[in-house]
């Protein structure tokens, strides 16, 4: 919710960018707890559960027309 408000609000030094997007870390021991506080499962790509990896690189994005990609782990690589 910050992270949307702070970029809503900040849109106009932005004009020539339709979105954007941040990827927070998060290792494997707070997987749980994240995915709980954000509401989503981590997802590979191909919109699967991400594999037990060490840590993950879930994609937050602020822009409601594309948020369907959020929760997509970037790490993944797949």
């Amino acid at each position: 919710k910050t992270f949307a408000e702070y970029t809503a609000g900040t849109a106009f030094e932005r004009p020539l960018l339709s979105g954007v997007a941040y990827a927070q870390r998060v290792m494997h021991s707070e997987r749980e707890s994240f995915e709980r506080h954000q509401g989503w499962t981590i997802k590979t790509m191909k919109r699967e559960a991400s594999p037990i990896q060490d840590e993950y690189a879930p994609a937050i994005f602020s822009q409601e027309t594309i948020s369907y990609i959020e929760s997509l782990d970037m790490m993944s690589g797949q």
